[in-house]
């Protein structure tokens, strides 16, 4: 990556718009970037890695401060780098937030963060989310690599030189991506203790099962029952000691069982006998019973034959109620007649009701009609005019949309003209540059031509003789033959050069047409425009820039939009009332239609009153002959009075019944209690010679004997299933533990190499192993920089081995001394050969990272160091080296304000503060 050109605006130091050309310095040497202290020097690297990253270098700055503090409202915030990257030319421009004036009022809002990347074919990313990895893909670097390849800043390395094992692990963890073994190191070591945790949950689980062994206090295994829980026994002694208190116990439960099932026989005897005995009681009990019931019985009979004698009496009355109950029944009817009568005069007398409340309504219907009618009428005559307003609107809209139509393509236009202007500006950059080449392999394929032509002749000259005529003029005397030519091209090497010269030139005639035809495209727009402004805004200025075009066209465009939504408005209300206007025509005559046939419903009313009227005279007079015949008011009295005769009837023969009934059950009753009381006497039995309190007795002393080998065989079960579970989980847990074991043992032995934790051996981890790799070669590729400044004094080497073998070590840094002889710290070093030795391990680790990230070649270099604490000589061979570094195709700025460097290095990037101090400028001396 070669830088080209950086703008900057209201970005620290730089509140006004300042460009730095880069490419003023060529392609490859020394530049110096100078100016006094805080002028801004440093800020220029700061700009480029904002441009790129979106964040300046180092770590103490943030990109939300980087708006210059002199900046005012109207100034905008953002670093614009243009860069050569294998060949092409990429630009980039990124803003960071910050608040600016408002484009509508007097406040100020926040501008957001972005980003804007424009790539060599023209094409144009935008947003932070699509540019930063498009960076990322470009450079093949990442902000913290690029720092560390392409900006030796002040005073960093020479913290690298004085950094002990652990502060180089956690700079090299960052440069060179060594997170990953760091991360096993830390998982091994998670590992380990994990299993360590389970072996001891497997312990503690074991020792737990161990305590839970069950074994009664006179087993002959109880003394080794507490010897295993005091931890005295191995754990296959305690599974053995298990296993025979096992067999001790079913041994006992089946010893327990057999004398349970004899004391179970014996229960069921003496139960049997105490059955018996209870059931002669019951069937004794049973026959008192119903002698009991039998007597009482028959004193009911007696009670029941005399009230069967007084309910016959009664019986008498019923055909007396029947007979009048039916006389009623038949008279029946005629109320219902009456009801007719009622029903219909009560009915015609509310639809007469109705049909004088309708005929009012309709009479008030007819006049609201009438009213109505005139009123419509009136609307209508109104709403005449409406459809030719529509028509006038359409042609005024028609007119507006053709010349809105005008101003929108003046404005596309404008926009299409504004891309190929920006267009034709990089292809003339793009012209310049291709220029540039071909005139420089032009004058270099000239310069080829004449040595190879100078060379042609002083071969010639070699073979000519005085006195002998010279093949090319003819001539006899030669007083100044041509001499040959040193350093002249061979003719394969011409041919290339003018090769090389055509191709150019074909670049340039190409790149050249494209431009006029550009420049064609823009000029063709613009006489459009202009034409077009001229034919629509007549009444403004006649030669008016672009801007003054676009914004005249949106101002225009505007007020059209506005009279045309205004004229929409208005047609849509027009149309409305015309709609009313069409409505009103079918309305009224619906009106006329409805107010005649209102009449005529009026006039059919009034002949249905009349006829009402007459019907209902005719009924009342059948309705009073009805009632004069009847014995009650209605019909629901008369069903009362039946309903009461009828159940007084019934009442009197159910009471009869009721007691007929009783008096049949009662015999059947007294039959049933004579049956049973035989029965019951034929079972009595004279044998009760059994003791039931004996027989209790003897039942109760066996229960008891039963239930304590019931308790005693509930513990034996309860030990052996204890034990039996407590074998199982202790054998399974043992397993397991095993198994835990032997990981824990490969894997300790694993994490204490990745950890440098062997008893014995240096501190040295996996990932500073790994890192030692880098950093031996780091120290190699200082060692061809230091050697050289120091004059052969000093190298760099990595220190084997650490005094202390409790620290971490691997990443010390000495230095060996060819002069004085002995290996010694950099410490020792004295200021000017620090700074040496620090810029050289500056620069050998600028090419490591280089090399570790696939090879990548950045062609610019910043170094920001400390110049000002070299003697003379010490800074002549730093320069020596750093030019050195610069051969080729690599351009180094050096930011410093060293008075000697100014008179050392004639390229020059000069940063002043101007006057009040509010902002700094650049000036590009070559």
């Amino acid at each position: 990556m070669r830088p080209l050109k950086l703008i900057l605006e209201g970005f620290e130091t730089y509140c006004k718009k300042t460009t730095i050309d880069f490419s003023a310095f060529g392609s490859n040497g020394l530049y110096l970037i100078t100016g006094k202290t805080g002028a801004g020097k440093t800020t220029i690297f700061d700009g480029i890695c904002f441009a790129l990253y979106g964040e300046s270098s180092g770590s103490d700055r943030s990109d939300k401060s980087l708006r210059s503090t002199n900046a005012d409202a109207e100034t905008q915030t953002y670093a614009d780098f243009t860069f050569e990257d294998g060949g092409k030319i990429y630009r980039v421009k990124r803003n960071p937030e910050y608040m600016r004036k408002a484009k509508k009022g007097d406040g100020f809002v926040k501008q957001a963060a972005d980003a804007e990347l424009t790539l060599p074919d023209g094409t144009v990313i935008s947003q932070l989310k699509n540019v930063n990895p498009k960076i990322y893909e470009i450079l093949s670097l990442d902000k913290n690599q690029f720092e560390q390849i392409a900006m030796i800043a002040q005073g960093k390395f020479q913290r690298l030189l004085f950094s002990d094992t652990a502060d180089r692990i956690e700079l090299f963890r960052k440069i060179f991506k060594t997170e990953r073994y760091e991360i096993l190191q830390r998982r091994l070591k998670e590992e380990v203790l994990s299993i360590s945790r389970k072996c001891d949950e497997a312990n503690l689980v074991i020792e737990q099962f161990i305590k839970g062994i069950a074994c009664d206090e006179e087993c002959p295994f109880i003394i080794d029952v507490r010897r295993a829980f005091n931890k005295e026994l191995p754990v296959s002694e305690i599974c053995s000691l298990i296993s025979s208190i096992l067999k001790e116990d079913k041994n006992s439960d089946a010893k327990i069982k057999a004398e349970l099932n004899q004391i179970s026989q014996e229960l069921e005897n003496v139960n049997a006998q105490i059955e018996k005995l209870r059931d002669a009681k019951k069937i004794r009990d049973e026959f008192e019973a119903q002698t009991t019931a039998l007597e009482q019985k028959n004193l009911l009979l007696k009670e029941l034959d005399e009230s069967l004698l007084k309910e016959k009496e009664s019986l008498t009355q019923v055909p007396e109620l029947d007979a009048k109950a039916t006389v009623l029944k038949e008279k029946l009817s005629s109320y219902d007649e009456l009801e007719e009568f009622n029903s219909a005069y009560s009915k015609e007398s509310t639809a007469l009701s109705e049909l004088k409340n309708k005929s009012e309504n309709l009479k008030q219907n007819i006049l609201t009609l009438k009213n109505q009618i005139q009123e419509l009428k009136k609307e209508k005559e109104s709403l005449l005019s409406a459809s030719e307003e529509i028509q006038k609107l359409d042609v005024q809209k028609i007119s507006f949309d053709a010349e809105l139509k005008t101003v929108v393509d003046i404005l596309n236009d404008s926009l299409k003209l504004q891309k190929e202007q920006s267009r034709l500006e990089q292809e003339l950059s793009l012209y310049k540059k291709n220029s540039s080449l071909y005139e420089a392999a032009n004058s270099e394929y000239l310069h080829k031509e004449k040595l190879f032509l100078d060379e042609q002749a002083g071969l010639l000259a070699l073979g000519l003789k005085e006195n002998e005529p010279c093949p090319v003029c003819g001539s006899v005397t030669h007083p100044t033959p041509a001499h040959a030519a040193e350093n002249a091209p061979s003719e394969a090497e011409l041919n290339k050069a003018k090769t090389d010269v055509q191709k150019a030139k074909k670049i340039c005639e190409e790149q050249s047409a494209l431009c006029a035809q550009i420049r064609g495209s823009a000029e063709t727009l613009k006489e459009r425009i202009e034409k077009i402004y001229a034919e629509v805004f007549a009444e403004e200025k006649a030669q008016a820039d672009l801007s003054y075009i676009m914004q005249a066209a949106i101002n225009k465009k505007d007020k059209l939009a506005s009279s045309i939504n205004e004229i929409k408005l208005r047609i849509t209300e027009l149309k409305k009332l015309d709609s009313r206007k069409t409505e009103l025509e079918k309305l009224i005559p619906a009106k006329e239609k409805e107010l005649e046939d209102s009449s005529e419903t009026l006039n059919r009313l009034t002949e249905s009153i009349i006829q009402k009227t007459s019907f209902l005279e005719s009924t009342q007079t059948q309705i009073q002959k009805i009632k004069s015949s009847l014995e009650f008011e209605s019909k629901a009295d008369a069903e009362k009075n039946i309903f009461a005769l009828e159940s007084q009837s019934r009442a009197i023969q159910d009471s009869y019944n009721k007691v007929k009934d009783a008096h049949e059950k009662n015999l059947s009753e007294i039959a049933e209690f004579t049956g049973k009381i035989k029965t019951l006497k034929e079972q009595l039995s004279s044998d009760e010679t059994l003791n039931e309190e004996k027989l209790l007795s003897e039942y109760e002393t066996l229960a008891n004997r039963k239930n304590t080998l019931l308790e005693k065989s509930n513990i034996v079960f309860a030990r052996i299933s204890k034990n039996s579970d407590s074998l199982e989980k202790i054998q399974h847990h043992s397993k397991n533990l095993e198994t835990l074991e032997e990981e824990y043992a490969w894997k300790s032995a694993l994490d204490k190499t990745a950890n440098g934790g062997l008893e014995g051996k240096e501190k040295i981890k996996l990932e500073t192993y790994i890192q030692m790799t880098f950093f031996d070669r780091i120290i190699r590729r200082s060692n061809l920089r230091l050697f050289k400044m120091t004059g052969g004094q000093y190298e760099l080497i990595r220190a084997n081995s650490s005094t202390d073998k409790r620290q971490q070590s691997g990443l010390e840094l000495d230095v060996k001394d060819y002069y004085k002889g002995g290996q010694r710290s950099v410490k020792t070093l004295s200021g000017g050969e620090q700074f040496q030795a620090s810029l050289s391990l500056a620069l050998g680790l600028s090419d490591e990272i280089q090399a570790a990230s696939g090879g990548i070649q950045l062609d610019s270099m910043f170094i920001d160091e400390g110049f000002g604490s070299l003697d003379p000589e010490t800074l002549d061979k730093a320069m020596k080296s750093l030019s050195g570094l610069a051969e080729g195709n690599k351009i180094i700025g050096i930011i410093s304000h060293v008075n000697d460097l100014k008179q050392t290095i004639d390229r020059q990037i000069v940063v002043e503060k101007n006057e009040d101090a509010s902002s700094s400028t650049v000036r590009i001396v070559c």
